[in-house]
Parts: structure tokens; sequence; C-alpha cells
């Protein structure tokens, strides 16, 4: 994560503000920028444009899902920080996930250690 002094930028993708609301509490306390997309496409939109440290990112939203989020970062070659945060919790959906770039996969309702540890694991390692 390139932080060279500067906060690490955290984009937060999700149709619904109140699962939005409750990232950015548990981020809160971290030090990082916090930036909102409300659907896939806003989703990939402020990828490209401002190339974001980590990135949560749901499955489920109108328009352009997070699948297809992660197909098309795959296709453009663009490596990033993503974290799928889903209510969907078969395995084969996971897998997909992981496979098109997602890092790691947490189940909706998430727990505010699971999104603070890989946060801090992540800005961590790559100081």
């Amino acid at each position: 994560m390139e932080s060279h002094g500067k906060k690490p930028l955290v984009l937060i993708c999700d149709d619904s503000i109140i699962a939005r609301n409750s990232l950015k509490n548990m981020l809160s306390k971290e030090n990082c920028k916090i930036v909102e997309a409300y659907d896939g496409l806003d989703s990939l939109k402020k990828i490209t444009e401002l190339n974001p440290d980590f990135v949560l990112l749901d499955l489920l939203m109108p328009g352009m899902n997070g699948i297809d989020v992660l197909k098309s970062l795959k296709k453009s070659e663009i490596k990033l920080n993503i974290v799928v945060v889903s209510a969907d919790v078969q395995n084969s959906t996971k897998q997909i996930c992981l496979e098109n770039g997602a890092i790691d996969f947490i189940n909706k309702p998430p727990k505010m250690h699971e999104i603070v540890d890989i946060f801090r694991k992540l800005t961590q390692n790559e100081d």
C-alpha cells in the first residue's frame, strides 16, 4: 500500500447507505481516508480515477454487481486489495470472487475486528 506519508484511501462499494455507514464507522478510528460508491459502475469509475489502497466490495448491487466489477478489473489487469463483504454465503460465490482478484471474503454483517484486522494487516505489510 503506497502510503508514503499520506493516509491510505479506502473505497466502500455498497448500494446500502446503512452498510456503507457501518463500514465507515468500523474504520473511523483508523488513519485512512474513506470514499464511497453506491453501485458497480460507480465503483469502477472511482477505482480507475482514485486508485484506492483498499476496497470493500458488496456483491449484490444494481446495474453492475460486485462479481462483474471484479471480472472487469481482472480483464483490465488492475490489481487492488479488494475484500468482498456479502450476505451470499455460498462457497462457489466465494471461490468466484477469489479467482477474480478478491483477496478475502467476509460475510455480512461483518464484525468490526474482521474489517479492522484486514485493513491493519494490509497497511502494515506494505508500508
